[in-house]
């Protein structure tokens, strides 16, 4: 799916806006949501994740709040995983 993402963000250019909805973050993943972050062009980004991924990647979070606003993330009960 970050791929997909990636390959999206590619084609609308500057200023797209994405929202990532996922359970959980494995450690795969991590590196792909640092990606998004750094990749830069972003004009908006949100992430909606489950309670147990704030509990295991607090920092990613901050990180992910750091870039995109303290609003940017929303911690729910989730098991989805769309984008």
């Amino acid at each position: 799916m970050i791929n997909a993402l990636h390959v999206l963000i590619d084609h609308v250019g500057p200023g797209a806006s994405v929202a990532v909805w996922t359970w959980a973050i494995a450690p795969y993943e991590v590196q792909a949501f640092q990606s998004l972050m750094w990749r830069g062009g972003l004009a908006s980004a949100s992430l909606i994740v489950d309670v147990s991924a704030d509990r295991r990647n607090p920092e990613l979070l901050n990180q992910w709040r750091d870039q995109f606003g303290d609003q940017s993330v929303r911690v729910v009960r989730n098991h989805a995983k769309i984008a």
